[in-house]
């Protein structure tokens, strides 16, 4: 790969990783309500905050930074994480998977955390062995994940009863700067034949 188009790649991720972070930033805002704690409906009214009364709190900007650290992180060591990050996040996903199973959660739910974490370990073996096969799985369910655990954390932090800065961590910290890292280090082409 030239230097010209691995720095306009780092470039890339980078500005997209701020941008990531600006919008976060200007979520937290709008959706932080200073005057909903107010328990008299009169009082809620006349309730004028500040821009100071809406800034997140420092959990929503550690949750931040550590998303930005993250992906760089993940970019800048993308040869070495796209197999052994995958296999490490793969066996913490099926072991999350075990613990949602021994504690009472819904089966289905456990299985799809086993079989996935599985499958992401079989996929770090399979990119390990330079199978181009092996890193379009893992790079497509990677990004699924990261969707769906995007989605679906206003649920994780009503059924933990966690801040949602900190369920959103697993989609925006683990599995999409994994995709980022993945989609920018494809194994290398089958050789072609001549005929």
């Amino acid at each position: 790969m030239t230097q010209a188009r691995t720095t306009s790649q780092r470039s890339l991720v980078y500005t997209l990783t701020g941008l990531l972070g600006l919008m976060g930033l200007a979520m937290a805002v709008a959706f932080k309500d200073p005057c909903g704690e107010i328990a008299d409906p009169m009082a809620r009214v006349m309730c004028k905050p500040k821009l100071a009364d809406r800034m997140p709190t420092i959990l929503v900007f550690a949750s931040m930074i550590g998303v930005q650290v993250a992906m760089a992180m993940f970019y800048e060591l993308r040869a070495h994480l796209r197999v052994y990050g995958l296999a490490v996040v793969g066996a913490g996903f099926a072991a999350v998977g075990a613990l949602v199973a021994v504690a009472g959660m819904p089966i289905p739910f456990a299985l799809a955390c086993i079989l996935g974490g599985g499958t992401l370990v079989a996929c770090a073996v399979g990119i390990y062995r330079d199978h181009r096969g092996a890193w379009s799985l893992a790079t497509a369910l990677c990004s699924v994940l990261a969707l769906v655990f995007f989605f679906g954390s206003a649920r994780v932090q009503g059924a933990l009863d966690i801040p949602l800065a900190l369920a959103v961590l697993p989609s925006m910290a683990i599995f999409l700067p994994l995709t980022v890292a993945l989609t920018l280090t494809p194994p290398p082409a089958a050789p072609t034949r001549a005929d």
